[in-house]
């Protein structure tokens, strides 16, 4: 005489949605009675493991009674963007770092921020900026950028001349 176990809806869940940290795997399962197991991914076992974001989802069925749940993997990301991947000796560029929760630069901007989102940056030679970034999660993320710095250009034009109204002059510049 065996007994199934009472199932219900509630009880069958492929957990919160989540976050799936850079280099991790997850693996997402359903409860051992149900009697088959179809992944969106095709498989059929009863756990699958997986290392990308996405939205998956399990259909069980007990029976007559057929059940399906969806959970989204997101991932953390970290995109640093700039106004500019080059300056002149002098200027300065703001670096932008988006997608997570806190931020730390190295080396540090002159704003000696350790935790901003947009930095100001003023590097008197090429740089390379990295930015490690924190979700909300924990979970790490990295990612860097070349600031290039050039000498300003110089621009020296001819002694200066005089003319009469109505003519022409010639006007040479050099440098640039």
């Amino acid at each position: 005489d065996t007994t199934q176990p009472m199932i219900n809806l509630n009880e069958f869940s492929l957990g919160n949605d989540t976050v799936l940290c850079p280099g991790q795997t997850i693996t997402l399962g359903g409860q051992p009675y149900f009697f088959h197991y179809w992944w969106s991914t095709g498989d059929t076992t009863r756990f699958i493991t997986v290392n990308s974001a996405g939205t998956y989802w399990c259909k069980v069925d007990y029976g007559c009674n057929t059940y399906t749940d969806t959970i989204v993997i997101r991932s953390s990301h970290l995109d640093i963007r700039a106004d500019t991947n080059s300056i002149c000796t002098g200027n300065s560029v703001v670096l932008h770092a988006t997608g997570l929760a806190s931020y730390s630069w190295s080396p540090a901007t002159s704003l000696s921020c350790t935790a901003c989102s947009n930095p100001l940056a003023l590097p008197s030679a090429t740089t390379t900026y990295f930015v490690t970034g924190i979700d909300s999660n924990g979970c790490a993320a990295h990612d860097s950028i070349n600031i290039a710095v050039r000498s300003k250009p110089t621009l020296t034009v001819s002694s200066d001349q005089t003319i009469c109204s109505g003519s022409k002059a010639t006007v040479k510049a050099a440098g640039a």
